[in-house]
């Protein structure tokens, strides 16, 4: 009688000839379903971070919990508060990277640009078009919920301060080039900011009309740096009109940590360069919540 050939994908012949032995099975989980590979301290601590900036762009800094971000993860709510047990900080960790990116995406054009009239035009056209809602909505919640929270509150001034030293910078290079009729750039650039502040509000319920911000700001400042009508509210040259989304922050080793202020005009960073890019979430494994972990007002 003849035997049934093995199953090559079940089956494992000894080498010697002997009877075929059961391969071995992939690792499961008690539930049945595919083990989750294990990532190491460093790698779930960074995608933790990731996930932060997400959440935080796409739900707001008030809905950036542990809870949240364990089910955004899969995984349990002791976990994310065992890498992550201060909330706060994570908040202006990821407040920080966020706007740190949109500032560089604004400021480096502005800088680069051949004349201070071309790079505060760029500074209006970028930060007065729909698109760009979610950052204008992490400033909102930045100012908010600094209110009670110290370490938000240094974030957000932080990020504020490097905005008016590189629209300053911009505006005294205008005035001593004889572009600007200007006497008090620090002023002024003050006065620019405010606009920036309540059009971010603005953006968020579509008041009165995206189609109008561009000019509301461009007339304002015209006024104010004496330029003639239409000097700002004329879109600049096409190169400098392009508008990538903000880079999100890419992984690195440095800490966490707000950059001082220097004496110079260059833009600063305004936040945490160790922050990680966002990446994709992890398999979702099988999970059971994990009983008497500490609240996180969530």
């Amino acid at each position: 009688m003849s035997t049934p050939s093995a199953n090559p994908r079940t089956d494992v012949r000894d080498r010697t000839g002997g009877a075929a032995r059961p391969a071995a099975a992939a690792p499961r989980t008690p539930s049945g379903g595919p083990r989750r590979t294990r990532l190491s301290r460093a790698q779930r601590a960074e995608q933790i971070r990731a996930a932060a900036l997400e959440l935080a762009l796409a739900e707001g800094l008030p809905n950036l919990t542990h809870r949240s971000l364990a089910a955004h993860l899969a995984v349990t709510h002791g976990l994310i508060a065992h890498y992550e047990p201060d909330i706060d900080a994570l908040r202006a960790h990821a407040y920080t990277a966020l706007i740190d990116a949109e500032f560089e995406a604004a400021a480096a054009p502005a800088l680069a640009a051949p004349t201070a009239t071309a790079g505060l035009a760029i500074l209006i056209d970028r930060m007065s078009v729909s698109g760009r809602e979610a950052h204008a909505a992490l400033w909102l919640d930045g100012w908010t919920m600094g209110r009670a929270d110290a370490t938000m509150a240094a974030s957000v001034r932080t990020a504020m301060d490097a905005w008016q030293d590189m629209v300053e910078s911009l505006l005294t290079r205008g005035r001593d080039a004889g572009e600007f009729a200007v006497v008090d750039p620090a002023g002024a650039a003050w006065e620019f900011i405010a606009l920036l502040d309540g059009l971010n509000a603005h953006l968020l319920v579509a008041y009165p009309g995206p189609g109008t911000y561009r000019e509301r700001i461009a007339t304002a400042f015209e006024h104010r740096l004496h330029l003639a009508p239409g000097t700002l509210g004329s879109p600049p040259p096409e190169q400098a009109r392009a508008r990538p989304a903000p880079a999100a922050p890419q992984p690195a080793g440095a800490p966490e940590t707000g950059q001082a202020s220097d004496t110079s005009r260059a833009p600063k960073s305004t936040g945490a360069p160790g922050c990680a890019a966002p990446s994709p979430a992890a398999p979702t494994p099988s999970r059971t919540a994990t009983e008497g972990d500490a609240d996180d007002r969530a």
